[in-house]
């Protein structure tokens, strides 16, 4: 069973705990020394990703790790990435451990750990969220929790389908990265990485986890072909989360590039410092270099104080200015807002309420969701330009979630809302209007599914001041292919230990 609003799969019926859950040793999935030596290395490649990263994000070496989940005997005898690591089930039995709080049943290792490692253990409790209650504030000051998972938005769970499940034995739950990180916000932590981890298999265990028939196994067995390995994308990744500050109050920044905007932007700025929201903000405007008097009246609201303003000397493009704006801002909430009057400011409101409420960290205003059709666009006198782009728009939306494995409407919205681990870790390169295609392609390649909110839309036309142009037409639509194929990038380095190869 799913849940429709945030993915989430259960397996129905559940049945009941049974013991040795997470040994896998006494399972029948690994059979012999080869399926034993490439989980092993599995694992010391995982605690060698994850050294890498709390390195990255605390600044040192961890020490101790504690694996939660799990586990095989003969991860005891390796060397590892951490020097010193704790097993849950040396210390408490499984059921107790899938039946209460971690807390209640790990306190004193959980205090120690520098690392603590949810190895599947998430997948198999009906109710994660009591295991986790009260884990965030227990923790070391300097302590990360990692999670590992099988993401069901992976290319092997959309291609396998109900064969993929073979793969993950007693597993219950079954999250992506979203819904996952939707589960930790609530639970009191914040993401800080995530990423896909290749798996060594041997050819013989995938079929036999895909439960081909007997006669393709014994004519493996016999040609040897069962021994062949590979690393596969099999749709395991791996989450680190920190507690969040719980004393802090989640802040906005409202990014508004302009240029050329003289008509309006008095306007827009003078409405954006009377808002009135549930929550603190900063407005920071992004002037480049306008040639029509827009850069004394971002001057203006600079020298009085209610605005925080970045004086480009050039016009580079949209992009490059909200990339600016991005560095500048300092809220844990980030919004742009376009510096015209094409948008309303009422639906703030609703762009923010999903976000601050933690049910999503992502949020895009539709201009088409909800209306009986596409056509947003209307230009008096120039019809004709107004269907293009409507048809355009459609092009463009189909690819993408054709490409990206989502179920948008509207990827070129202005109302594009994000918390800042939306995009820690990503790099931006596009200086034009192509970079509203840029950081949507982006964060979602980082694991975050977007919220759609439907936000009212008067389009001004190409007369009014509109600057996109049809030349921007192709870039944009190139983009949804670069950003989908490029060889994505972590802020976290996560070269192999050296002690690897002497794992086979």
């Amino acid at each position: 069973m799913a849940c429709r609003a945030c993915g989430l799969a259960y397996a129905d019926p559940v049945g009941p705990l049974a013991p040795e859950t997470f040994d896998i040793s006494r399972t029948d999935h690994w059979t012999g020394e080869l399926d034993e030596s490439l989980a092993c290395r599995n694992f010391a490649n995982a605690v060698a990703e994850l050294a890498d990263a709390y390195t990255g994000i605390v600044g040192r070496a961890p020490q101790r790790l504690l694996v939660i989940g799990r586990w095989h005997p003969a991860f005891k005898g390796l060397a590892l990435a951490i020097p010193e690591i704790e097993f849950a089930a040396d210390e408490v039995d499984e059921i107790s451990v899938l039946a209460q709080p971690l807390l209640e049943v790990l306190g004193d290792q959980i205090k120690r750990a520098d690392v603590i490692l949810l190895n599947g253990f998430l997948e198999a409790r009906t109710d994660p969220a009591s295991g986790l209650a009260g884990l965030a504030g227990y923790l070391k000051p300097d302590a990360l929790l990692a999670v590992t998972f099988a993401s069901t938005r992976s290319v092997a769970s959309k291609v396998l389908r109900k064969r993929w499940r073979g793969f993950f034995a007693d597993t219950i739950a079954f999250y992506d990265a979203e819904n996952l990180n939707i589960l930790m916000s609530r639970c009191g932590f914040d993401r800080v990485a995530i990423w896909r981890m290749q798996t060594l298999y041997s050819l013989g265990y995938a079929v036999r986890r895909l439960g081909l028939s007997a006669s393709l196994q014994r004519l493996l067995a016999v040609t040897r072909l069962a021994a062949a390995r590979a690393s596969t994308p099999a749709g395991y990744q791996l989450a680190v989360f920190r507690p969040h500050d719980g004393g802090a109050r989640d802040t906005l920044s409202i990014v508004v590039p302009v240029f050329n905007e003289a008509s309006s932007v008095e306007a827009i700025l003078s409405s954006l410092t009377t808002l009135e929201l549930p929550l603190d903000y900063e407005i920071v405007v992004v002037e480049s270099g306008s040639t029509d008097g827009s850069r004394e009246i971002v001057e203006s609201f600079a020298s009085a104080g209610t605005v925080r303003a970045i004086f480009q000397e050039e016009a580079r493009g949209k992009g490059y200015a909200v990339r600016a704006g991005l560095a500048a801002a300092t809220g844990e909430i980030i919004m742009i807002q376009d510096a015209d009057f094409e948008y309303d400011f009422d639906d703030y409101a609703a762009l923010l309420a999903p976000i601050m409420q933690r049910h999503a960290s992502f949020v895009l205003g539709s201009r088409t969701l909800g209306l009986d059709d596409w056509r947003i666009r209307q230009y008096t006198g120039t019809p004709w330009r107004g269907a293009l782009v409507n048809v355009g728009q459609v092009v463009f939306e189909r690819t993408f979630n054709l490409l990206y494995r989502q179920n948008t409407t509207d990827i070129h919205t202005m109302f594009k809302v994000f918390r800042r681990e939306c995009i820690d870790g990503l790099e931006f390169t596009s200086n034009r209007f192509n970079f509203d295609i840029e950081l949507v392609c982006k964060i979602v390649r980082n694991g975050h599914v977007p919220m759609e909110v439907p936000v009212n839309y008067q389009g001004r036309g190409f007369d009014e001041g509109k600057k996109v142009t049809f030349a921007d037409a192709w870039p944009n639509y190139f983009q949804l292919f670069r950003c989908r194929f490029q060889r994505s990038r972590s802020q976290y380095s996560r070269a192999r230990h050296s002690n690897l190869a002497q794992l086979g």
